[in-house]
């Protein structure tokens, strides 16, 4: 769960390199660069890249979080748990595979992906297209930002991070996105 200060907001998504310089993500559209993010009530730091107002957004819903120490990890259950499960790779989703939603605002969801080539519109802001929409009904405000992974005996492949609902379905940046305009590889 990412807060501005004590108002949560947004979600943390994988945890992505540069050299040996670890970042954390989150969408976007969750706030412009500069932005001061904590967790839990400890800092988390600071978007960096790819936020609300950069040249990459909206046509990239994808933003690096600097300044804290990230893990090959990803949390998984309800939010009153600290289970999480470790990453193994990234990459797009290729057709209907069921993916997981680890989101701050409820606990982590699951659906089967439904489109590879969707579109989600942003009040005032644009649109994003080229995401891939699932038939996850649970996702909720807050949700932005989290992994969107498939899972297999406690390991987890990201696929991409979730970044709105049309329709009650989620919509998610695609991992090839989030690499390329960020200029990361996910943390293993």
């Amino acid at each position: 769960r990412l807060s501005q200060g004590t108002t949560f907001v947004c979600s943390a998504g994988p945890s992505v390199r540069i050299d040996s310089t670890t970042y954390g993500t989150t969408a976007g559209h969750c706030g412009p660069n500069g932005t001061v993010w904590n967790s839990g009530g400890y800092a988390f730091g600071y978007t960096n890249a790819g936020g609300e107002g950069s040249a990459s957004y909206p046509d990239t819903d994808a933003a690096r979080v600097a300044a804290s120490t990230y893990a090959g990890r990803i949390w998984w259950g309800s939010t009153t748990t600290s289970a999480s499960v470790n990453v193994v790779g990234a990459g797009d989703p290729s057709g209907a595979i069921r993916v997981y939603t680890s989101g701050g605002a409820g606990s982590t969801t699951s659906g089967t992906v439904t489109d590879l080539n969707a579109t989600v519109c942003y009040s005032g802001s644009g649109c994003t297209s080229g995401l891939f929409k699932t038939d996850n009904t649970y996702t909720q405000p807050g949700d932005s930002g989290a992994a969107v992974h498939t899972e297999s005996n406690g390991s987890a492949g990201v696929r991409g991070t979730h970044v709105g609902s049309s329709s009650v379905r989620q919509h998610a940046q695609r991992w090839s996105r989030i690499a390329s305009v960020l200029g990361v590889t996910i943390v293993t």
